[in-house]
């Protein structure tokens, strides 16, 4: 059974309301690895909605530069694939 939205973090609520099969998915895994796939998987959803958001190509280019630029983004990248090893 899914976990109710109150015992879950930010990122697993974005990927529980806009992506349940990989919601889902992820409560196979150990349960000290989830939190690493939730934010995994809202990353993914945030670069996705990039093209739907954005009105001309150019702002969508700008809005993945930002994330490419984004200070610190790395580093939390690499403690999202330590954890899942």
């Amino acid at each position: 059974m899914a976990k109710p939205k109150a015992d879950l973090s930010a990122c697993g609520q974005l990927v529980r309301e806009n992506d349940p099969d990989r919601f889902f998915c992820t409560l196979f895994a150990a349960s000290e690895k989830r939190e690493a796939l939730f934010a995994l998987y809202a990353f993914n959803h945030e670069l996705a909605r990039v093209a739907e958001s954005v009105s001309e190509p150019m702002l969508g280019e700008i809005r993945l530069q930002w994330w490419r630029e984004a200070p610190g983004w790395h580093r939390g990248w690499n403690a999202a694939q330590a954890r899942c090893r």
